[in-house]
């Protein structure tokens, strides 16, 4: 089954139940998430959210800071790539 048929069946319930389960790492009945299933709640509640909210209710939204904020104190003026260091 596609991503796009299992949100189409996904209800506001079973989309709290799933944003529960992830957040406690227990589903309602109380037995374990296992990472899989955590992963997959995760996919399914993105998903949920970009096809019935709002950018800014989705889970993750964070808005832009304004303009002439400061930085952070140990960010540095110039970006620099991120360095993968395999050992």
């Amino acid at each position: 089954m596609s991503i796009d048929k299992i949100i189409e069946n996904v209800t506001p319930e079973i989309y709290q139940r799933m944003q529960d389960a992830v957040a406690t790492g227990k589903w309602p009945n109380g037995v374990t998430l296992n990472e899989e299933q955590r992963a997959n709640c995760l996919q399914i509640i993105i998903a949920y959210d970009a096809l019935h909210k709002d950018a800014e209710e989705r889970v993750g939204y964070l808005p832009q800071k304004p303009e002439g904020s400061p930085r952070r104190r140990n960010q540095n003026s110039e970006s620099q790539p991120l360095r993968v260091i395999d050992e």
